[in-house]
């Protein structure tokens, strides 16, 4: 097109392109405000609520080694499998049993809280949303299953990911 043509639809796309990038920055603020309320709403449950020994509201879990099913597969959850802006799970790899690293080792069930022990202040926790056979995730997780009768695993989750755990926390990291 000529270009006086050329000078309008550049002005054009400059002005959409603006509108674009105004409406990213007020959906950036609006997702930041959004997390300080979820956090607010967090901290304010959890600040009235008694400390309790978590050893005696989890059950102890299994371990197994997955070379005893040396040909067959099975779904292994690392750390990387954990988005940890929305604290779940978000991939599992599937492998066998001779290739299963020597880390997989924690068999996980459906509702079990996973909690990486590796750079805890990154907060890669999640729940198990799925009920799979040997199901594994690795060594650098702490699994907590809930005692039903005395503790809501979705209640101790929430209370994992709330800044009261991360400041207990924090000073224990080496």
């Amino acid at each position: 097109p000529p270009l006086s043509t050329q000078s309008k639809i550049v002005a054009k796309l400059d002005e959409v392109f603006g509108n674009i990038d105004h409406q990213i920055n007020l959906l950036k603020a609006n997702i930041e405000d959004v997390e300080s309320v979820r956090k607010s709403a967090i901290e304010s449950i959890f600040d009235y609520h008694e400390s309790a020994i978590i050893q005696k509201l989890v059950q102890k879990t299994e371990t197994w080694n997955p070379i005893s099913i040396s040909n067959e597969t099975f779904e292994y959850i690392d750390i990387s499998s954990i988005d940890n802006s929305r604290f779940i799970l978000t991939e599992t790899k599937v492998i066998s049993g001779k290739e299963a690293p020597s880390r997989a080792k924690k068999l996980v069930n459906e509702n079990d809280i996973i909690f990486a022990t590796t750079r805890p202040s990154l907060k890669n926790i999640a729940v198990i949303d799925r009920d799979l056979k040997n199901l594994t995730c690795s060594t650098g997780f702490c699994v907590l299953r809930t005692k039903s009768e005395l503790l809501n695993f979705q209640y101790l989750f929430y209370y994992l990911i709330s800044d009261i755990v991360a400041n207990k926390i924090s000073p224990m990291i080496r």
